[in-house]
């Protein structure tokens, strides 16, 4: 894993702005204070996508950073250069008059004064930094522009940002190798690198991952690899050593998972990030199906037609056969890696790792929204594709519910193909069974996630809507619950607790104790259908001697799990066919 994902870094960092050198880091700054030198004043202006309710700001590829260790090394009131907090540049606090809040500011306006033989106009920018009344006019403007004292500034001169500019990066690698030199807390021993297989001095500390706040982690990152507590040390080995790396690799795998989770998606506790490459690691622009697993969209896709269901495997099948027909890349060269992630206690915490062949993924995906694909519970179309989200809340009515481990092992499933587990077969037909006894609407990713189950058990036979010649009786008797149910309101309408709240229970479990009795109370109902309705009658005679056919000699005894799942399937595909069965295959009054 930690080797694809320097892979990763090495070959995006320039197309994609992936900063994986030491003392580097990508940043997004929302202020900027305007510096016209000639003028000798300054003003504040918001920078970054200003439409947005929540602007993050604007991203800047290359921004000076230094560790927690290096900041401890260079003594109190030590930090960063060319940008920093609101409160550290314009003294934005409560108390702008703190002594340690000062010593910040001084240090940090010295980096500038330090850098200025380099790049001449940061001298001049400390200069009016160590203006008073600059520095309270600025104070002023962001307080008024609504700026936390936490958000981050820099400096804008003549229309060009200095930290874009590259005159200062010689001047800063050799001030962090200034610090370098004076650390005394270097491991000071070799070990091998766990991912290039060299000779080197492990990284003591290793960069934060960024993003991962919304699914458990800390605003100021977490950390992938660390050893602080004795328990989890090795032979002596102290902080990062137990899992050597260099300083070079640290920041190349951190700075392809910043930049990865940037452009993630959000499960319920996880983030789950991907990218595409062939076999040298080479980007690949491939489709992010992950993506349309995750959001139920594949409108990225320019040969995708949407229509009621977004049938995917159209566009499955354009990708894989793409060689053949012309196609400027050949798919089976193209691999897929996807990680799922979450913070815990400032840790990263590495959910699951998979990668494979695209073309696995794309017959993944194809399989998954096929294998939910249902009948619409009241119309003649399939239910709309569920997005990933909405599968699971279907089993917990609350997102924040959702175990992390469940979450993986779902997420696991569908792109790998695999089984589904017994624990969500039986959650989802626990659901089902409920929404059947309270008379609530069926919801269709539960039923699709039935239907899943018992396809990816084995059953062929089981389709999106009703088969008469399916061979399993559990789900000809889940048929026949239906039509009895429906017998039933047409002979006396609502009735409050009909048989379906009475003997469902027992009928989808031990169907052989109570469907003999279902079907001798109905023929009293049959008999309460008036006789000017007889064709009525007549089509639920034929409806429920045609299951009973396809049920056999006799009811089974007991229903296993998977039984007790077509059972339900039965019940919901009959009732869902029921409206257009009785239209077509209903005779009428006059043609008898």
């Amino acid at each position: 894993m930690l080797n694809q994902l320097v892979r990763y870094a090495q070959k995006h960092a320039q197309r994609s702005g992936v900063q994986c050198e030491p003392g580097f880091t990508v940043r997004h700054i929302r202020w900027a204070l305007l510096m016209s030198l000639e003028k000798n004043t300054a003003s504040v202006v918001e920078i970054g996508d200003t439409q947005k309710k929540k602007n993050r700001g604007k991203e800047f590829k290359a921004c000076p950073d230094l560790t927690q260790p290096e900041l401890k090394r260079l003594g109190a009131g030590a930090r960063h250069f060319l940008a920093d907090t609101t409160e550290v540049v314009a003294l934005l606090s409560k108390d702008p008059d703190d002594p340690k809040l000062r010593a910040k500011h001084d240090y940090f306006v010295s980096l500038l004064e330090e850098a200025s033989g380099e790049m001449p106009v940061l001298g001049g920018i400390a200069e009016q930094l160590r203006d008073e009344e600059t520095v309270e006019s600025l104070r002023r403007q962001l307080k008024d522009k609504g700026a936390k004292s936490t958000d981050k500034v820099t400096f804008l001169v003549d229309g060009e940002f200095p930290i874009e500019s590259s005159q200062w990066h010689d001047w800063w690698r050799e001030f962090r190798s200034r610090i370098s030199a004076s650390a005394d807390d270097s491991l000071g021993q070799q070990a091998v690198d766990l991912v290039s297989g060299q000779t080197v001095e492990p990284a003591a500390t290793h960069p934060k991952i960024t993003g991962l706040a919304d699914v458990g982690g800390i605003a100021m990152g977490d950390v992938l690899i660390s050893f602080k507590q004795p328990s989890f040390r090795s032979y002596g080995l102290m902080q990062s050593a137990n899992a050597a790396v260099s300083e070079e690799t640290a920041y190349a795998y951190a700075g392809a998972l910043n930049h990865l989770i940037e452009h993630s998606e959000k499960l319920s506790h996880t983030r789950v990030v991907c990218w595409f490459a062939d076999r040298a690691g080479e980007p690949v622009e491939a489709p992010d199906l992950i993506k349309g697993l995750h959001s139920a969209d594949f409108s990225f896709l320019e040969e995708f037609e949407d229509d009621d269901y977004h049938s995917m495997p159209p566009e499955a099948r354009d990708f894989l056969s793409s060689p053949k027909t012309g196609g400027n890349f050949d798919w089976s060269d193209a691999r897929y890696y996807a990680l799922t992630l979450s913070g815990a206690g400032g840790r990263v915490m590495i959910r699951d790792w998979m990668e494979g062949q695209f073309e696995d993924l794309a017959r993944a995906v194809e399989a998954w929204f096929a294998d939910l694909r249902i009948i619409h519970r009241r119309e003649e179309r399939f239910a709309r594709r569920p997005k990933f989200n909405a599968v699971l809340g279907s089993l917990f009515d609350d997102l924040d519910k959702v175990p992390a481990s469940f979450e993986s092992q779902l997420w696991r499933v569908a792109l790998r193909a695999d089984r589904l587990p017994e624990s969500a077969a039986a959650r989802a037909m626990q659901k089902v069974r409920s929404d059947i006894l309270k008379d609530n609407r069926a919801r269709h990713e539960l039923m699709g996630l039935l239907k899943a189950y018992l396809i990816r058990q084995g059953d062929q036979s089981m389709k999106p809507r009703v088969n008469p010649d399916h061979p399993e009786p559990a789900y000809h008797c889940g048929r026949l619950m239906a039509v009895l149910a429906d017998l039933q309101r047409e002979a006396l309408g609502e009735v409050g607790a009909g048989v379906v709240q009475r003997f469902y229970p027992a009928a989808s479990s031990t169907p052989k104790l109570v469907m003999g009795r279902l079907i001798r109370l109905s023929q009293f109902h049959l008999e309460k259908i008036p006789l000017e309705r007889k064709g009525l009658r007549v089509w639920y005679e034929n409806r429920v001697a045609e299951i009973l056919a396809r049920i056999g000699d006799e009811f089974p005894n007991a229903l296993d799990p998977p039984q007790q799942s077509a059972f339900a399937l039965g019940y919901y595909q009959e009732k869902a066919n029921r409206g257009r069965k009785l239209e077509s295959e209903q005779p009428s009054n006059e043609e008898e």
